[in-house]
């Protein structure tokens, strides 16, 4: 097992660590070993089952633990997950086509912290940013993605402060506007 395939288990073990003790802040620790596992095997590559392994490590904490705290209602933005994901496994495209889960979860997340109802209303909508055909850009700016890995740390410590991560996370939602705004 290479070293970006033991952080894909760590991921899940996060998403698991959010169920088990019904706490969502652990999302955050998935995606911060999620950022982790990618990079790691971007530098130095990853086991043979290492795509499959963090597709299945994101479903449980980025599509299955989110949809947990927002009951059953949420079945939508499971299902999206499940097929964003399978969709992932099967593309083989430079950027994202449909928006990652690992970012939805980002503005699920957060957003369960201030108000359930409206954390379930952007699971909804953001169910048909996953299983569209827009495209987004792979975030591979050292620096960007640095501070995301500081926000999302951020917001494991203090929940409360987790607008950092949410405010990114909707940038990047909007990101495909501003392609589509500097091309006319």
């Amino acid at each position: 097992m290479k070293l970006a395939d033991a952080f894909s288990i760590l991921n899940a073990t996060f998403g698991f660590l959010a169920i088990y003790y019904r706490d969502p802040s652990f999302i955050f620790l998935a995606a911060f070993a999620d950022g982790l596992d990618g990079y790691l095997a971007r530098k130095y590559g990853s086991g043979d089952l290492g795509k499959n392994l963090d597709t299945l490590a994101d479903f449980i904490s980025f599509g299955v633990a989110p949809a947990y705290f927002l009951g059953i209602f949420a079945f939508p933005y499971l299902l999206a997950s499940i097929y964003r994901l399978a969709r992932f496994l099967n593309v083989n495209k430079e950027d994202f086509v449909g928006f990652p889960v690992t970012a939805s979860a980002m503005i699920v997340v957060p957003l369960l912290f201030f108000s359930k109802n409206l954390s379930l209303f952007a699971a909804i909508i953001l169910s048909f940013f996953m299983v569209s055909e827009i495209e987004y850009k792979k975030v591979k700016d050292a620096k960007l993605l640095s501070v995301a890995a500081i926000l999302i740390l951020i917001a494991f410590i203090d929940s409360r402060l987790s607008v950092g991560i949410l405010t990114l996370s909707i940038l990047y939602l909007l990101s495909p506007l501003a392609k589509n705004f500097y091309k006319h």
